[in-house]
């Protein structure tokens, strides 16, 4: 907004047209869409995520203690995120359900600057710093 109060994602075509805007409640730091953009994951700067359907419904929301630097989703039932980045003591890097749950979390030596999942979410990629 104009008074730099609030937070929106938006989703656009390849075209430039902008498909539709979300306000959301924290301040947004990474985002990704699945292949077939039938999902958006939004991570925050104080370890908010958020996975949005191509309706802009929230599909589920969860919280981590350290910002998200990275994301990347499959769908609905596999979204990979990494925490840290500068200032950050240490990183991780996890999984999050199709009921927004942790799956799986590990710690990383290093800050992780970008994170991948494969279509069926088996298959995690981490880039290190």
């Amino acid at each position: 907004d104009l008074l730099g109060s609030g937070h929106t994602v938006a989703l656009g075509d390849v075209a430039g047209r902008v498909l539709w805007t979300k306000d959301v409640s924290f301040e947004v730091a990474r985002v990704a869409v699945d292949r077939d953009a039938a999902h958006l994951v939004v991570g925050g700067a104080r370890g908010d995520l958020l996975l949005l359907d191509r309706m802009r419904q929230n599909v589920w929301t969860h919280r981590q203690d350290a910002p998200i630097a990275a994301v990347a989703t499959a769908g609905s039932g596999a979204t990979v995120f990494a925490c840290g980045g500068p200032g950050v003591a240490s990183g991780g890097v996890g999984m999050v359900g199709e009921d927004g749950g942790l799956l799986w979390y590990t710690e990383l030596v290093g800050t992780p600057l970008e994170v991948a999942v494969d279509a069926a979410g088996r298959t995690v990629a981490v880039l290190l710093l």
